[in-house]
């Protein structure tokens, strides 16, 4: 189906994603190694892409959003054409409803400190199951990329479509 093939993509998207960020980070600090602090650091950095929007996957449009969005314009346009500009605050308005609505989506500023102490609490418990010791153990980037991999599992987990 359409709703798996782009959940698919998007996947893959953010994988390549996660590489390319950890390698860059690596190469531009000029290390080979991190510890857990430098590591904790570098994917926080990193992990705001991580986080899904609607569990990773695009809002599916069923029928009642349809009649919803044609209603919004009868009464606000009537049956007059209408230009690009305005199609598109539109379309902004309706997409901005919708995210509410499924309610998944991350709100930027309401309980950040919540998020990043949730954040720091998958890291450790991350860290821990794959590594051991956060003090004594230096990882490398194939072993960042799969426990960022694994955050992003834990966090497409605690929002589910």
């Amino acid at each position: 189906s359409f709703g798996s093939q782009a959940k698919e993509q998007w996947h893959t998207q953010i994988d390549n994603y996660i590489q390319t960020s950890i390698k860059d980070e690596l190469s531009k600090l000029n290390v080979q190694e991190l510890n857990a602090n430098q590591a904790r650091d570098l994917l926080r950095n990193i992990s705001n892409k991580m986080r899904p929007s609607h569990g990773g996957g695009p809002s599916l449009i069923d029928d009642n959003i349809k009649h919803e969005f044609m209603n919004e314009f009868k009464t606000k346009y009537g049956t007059n054409k209408i230009n690009a500009d305005e199609a598109w605050e539109m379309i902004k308005i309706f997409d901005k409803k919708q995210h509410e609505k499924l309610g998944c989506c991350e709100k930027k500023s309401d309980g950040k400190e919540e998020k990043d102490k949730k954040w720091e609490e998958l890291f450790d418990e991350q860290f821990k199951e794959l590594y051991g010791d956060l003090n004594k153990t230096k990882i490398n980037q194939q072993q960042l990329e799969d426990l960022a991999k694994k955050i992003k599992e834990k966090l497409r987990q605690e929002c589910p479509q």
